[in-house]
């Protein structure tokens, strides 16, 4: 905070500014009665959600008064990568008596000194600075108590009636980014049917028109990938699970070899087809085509299809393979285990394939590629414009906390910079 704030306003650690501010409970878990208690999965877009919460016997063990959340107590997640920092506030009485479990930390402010709400977003603006602040290394990282009490300095007009001036405004702007982002989230969501929904309605339409066959029938054979281990570096390339994505190859985070026995018994040829054998379940029957982009072998948890060309299009088969009907044929079929799925050669060469005639296949392929390309450009403007929504609330929350968030820069910001986003 370098920016010289407005008379009337303060800046303060945020321990300084609470009445209450500490880890919550290690319960005593049990199905019914008892206390409500609150975890991590609980505190998500800065919203309070129940539906994961769970019970704590109090006959084992009391909870302290204090413990008990209040409205306009504000929750944050305080173990964890990936969920340390997250916060939300309570924005309404609880509707039994609830407390936190202790991965949570309670932050509540000295009664009078604030609009509950604004106090809600003063966390949410430092939240980013949170989530920087967890000690410790993997997924033990902690968020100290003296930590979050000490560390992060907060600004704050004194005036109750500035500070609920400055909700009014935020509460107008967020909803409407909220709203912008819904409506762009489902615009993203439709864009990405547009391919399966092609494709469904391409083989309702040729389903009753021909014989079906199974994969089987247009393959030469099916074959494993070399079990041998890799390198980080070395000759040629070797395509593991990960690096199937989208019915493409994702050419990131490769391993390598120089073994030339491998290198000459697993060469990719240009249009081979791979199959993820094994992994987890949502991804076992995932297939992408090898275009010749680089050298390359392929790893044992793979499967190369060696297609005969009179019959199939490699093109359409990959397509073909990753549809949604397909796959949870693939799902009907896999052998699993504990964290482990796996659908084997022989399996796969009896999938059943629908067949039309080869000029039609290149024909679909080329159609469905097609829609799949314009569908990526939708893709990356939705995403975009939802970048940029979010930038624009940082900007109101830095705003916010500077002092510098009027009336006239919500009007500036419904004619300026959320028309260009939203539309």
């Amino acid at each position: 905070m370098n920016k010289k704030l407005p008379d009337g306003w303060e800046v303060n650690k945020l321990g300084e500014i609470c009445s209450f501010l500490s880890r919550g409970i290690s319960p005593k878990y049990l199905e019914q009665g008892g206390a409500c208690v609150l975890n991590q999965k609980c505190i998500r877009d800065h919203n309070v959600s129940y539906d994961q919460a769970r019970r704590h016997d109090l006959k084992i063990k009391t909870v302290s008064p204090e413990r008990f959340i209040q409205l306009g107590d504000v929750l944050v997640n305080s173990t964890g990568t990936g969920t340390l920092g997250r916060v939300a506030q309570v924005r309404n009485i609880p509707f039994e008596p609830t407390t936190v479990d202790s991965h949570v930390t309670i932050v509540r402010p000295k009664p009078g000194k604030f609009f509950l709400d604004f106090f809600g977003y003063m966390l949410v603006f430092i939240e980013e600075l949170i989530k920087q602040a967890g000690e410790g290394c993997g997924g033990q990282t902690e968020l100290a108590r003296s930590v979050l009490a000490n560390k992060f300095l907060v600004s704050y007009p004194t005036s109750p009636i500035e500070q609920k001036n400055i909700v009014a405004i935020l509460d107008e702007a967020f909803s409407a980014i909220t709203i912008a982002k819904e409506n762009i989230e489902k615009n993203l969501s439709n864009s990405l049917k547009i391919c399966e929904s092609y494709l469904d309605n391409v083989l309702d339409n040729y389903s009753g028109k021909f014989e079906k066959k199974t994969l089987g029938y247009v393959c030469e054979n099916v074959e494993y990938g070399t079990s041998r281990k890799s390198e980080k570096i070395g000759k040629v390339a070797v395509l593991r699970m990960g690096n199937i994505q989208g019915g493409h190859l994702d050419w990131n985070d490769l391993v390598f070899t120089s073994n030339e026995d491998e290198i000459k018994k697993y060469t990719l040829k240009k249009n081979d087809i791979l199959f993820n054998r094994t992994n987890s379940a949502e991804l076992v029957g995932k297939t992408a085509i090898y275009k010749g982009e680089y050298p390359a072998i392929f790893a044992g948890y793979l499967i190369r299809i060696n297609i005969k060309k009179n019959l199939i299009d490699a093109d359409f088969l990959n397509i073909y393979l990753n549809s949604k009907r397909i796959r949870e044929y693939g799902f009907s079929v896999m052998s699993s285990s504990v964290n482990q799925a796996n659908i084997n050669g022989t399996k796969l060469k009896e999938y059943p394939l629908i067949l039309p005639s080869l000029e039609d296949q290149k024909r679909i392929a080329s159609k469905f590629i097609s829609i799949s390309l314009e569908t990526k450009k939708l893709e990356l403007i939705y995403k975009d414009k939802l970048e940029k929504l979010e930038e624009l609330k940082k900007s109101f929350l830095e705003k916010a906390f500077n002092g510098e968030l009027k009336r006239k820069t919500l009007q500036k910001f419904f004619n300026k910079e959320f028309r260009e986003v939203s539309i």
